[in-house]
């Protein structure tokens, strides 16, 4: 990582997990506690729009389930009916926005008062350098019990206008991880002087069967500009029509 100092590592786990939340799925008939999957929101504003970004996949594709037969909870740090609505979910075949992704249009004021926060989205994203170290923060943890905000650093193997790949050796003598729900998760630039900016949005991760030295493969998107006005015109639309 970055820094050794145990203040530093606090600090940046505090500021950069404000911005995102665990998200739970459950069939909509049934309640909460049916419980399909769980996942993390990040949330943004951008241009005075606030969002909150997880993954296509999450929402609908995975389970065959419409999102108008879905019940979406976060935990702020209590479950509460997530506030807003599901503004638009992406598809494989769309060739102009070829990511998994998933928009809310969210009420600031509730995601405020539940100790979260929007992360300014700036015009110029960064990008990051092969070999960087960057910072992964989400849910990840079994479905059916709460999972608190963990942090992964991992080192970027490539960073193109479409795909992020990040990959992190974990220590084999510390407590596996469970990465159902990392799904959504930010992907933070870490300068040296502890300051973070907003690069990606995770979508998928997997890990080596190599017990000495265990490998964690994430996949994830840029936030470019391109996605940013693509997510701006998105907002602007009205809600998906059941069929």
């Amino acid at each position: 990582m970055l820094n050794q100092d145990a203040r530093f590592e606090t600090k940046l786990s505090s500021a950069t997990a404000k911005f995102c939340a665990e998200l739970r799925i459950s069939k909509l008939e049934a309640g909460p506690k049916s419980r399909l999957t769980n996942a993390t929101l990040t949330f943004v504003e951008w241009k005075g729009r606030c969002l909150g970004i997880t993954n296509q996949h999450v929402v609908a594709e995975k389970y065959r389930w419409n999102s108008q037969q879905l019940l979406f909870t976060l935990a702020l740090p209590r479950p509460r009916p997530l506030p807003g609505r599901l503004i638009f979910s992406s598809q494989r075949k769309d060739f102009d926005l070829p990511f998994d992704i998933a928009v809310f249009g969210l009420d600031r004021d509730v995601i405020l008062s539940g100790g979260k926060n929007f992360y300014q989205l700036e015009e110029d994203s960064p990008r990051i350098q092969e070999d960087e170290e960057v910072l992964v923060v989400g849910f990840p943890g079994n479905k059916r019990s709460p999972s608190k905000a963990k942090h992964l650093w991992a080192t970027c193997r490539l960073f193109s206008d479409r795909k992020i790949w990040l990959e992190s050796r974990l220590n084999p003598r510390e407590k596996r991880w469970n990465l159902g729900g990392l799904s959504g998760s930010p992907i933070f630039r870490i300068g040296k002087d502890g300051s973070y900016r907003l690069a990606g949005i995770v979508y998928a991760g997997n890990e080596s069967q190599d017990v000495r030295w265990p490998v964690v493969n994430i996949l994830g998107f840029p936030i470019n500009r391109e996605l940013k006005n693509k997510i701006l015109n998105l907002s602007q639309r009205k809600p998906p029509v059941p069929k």
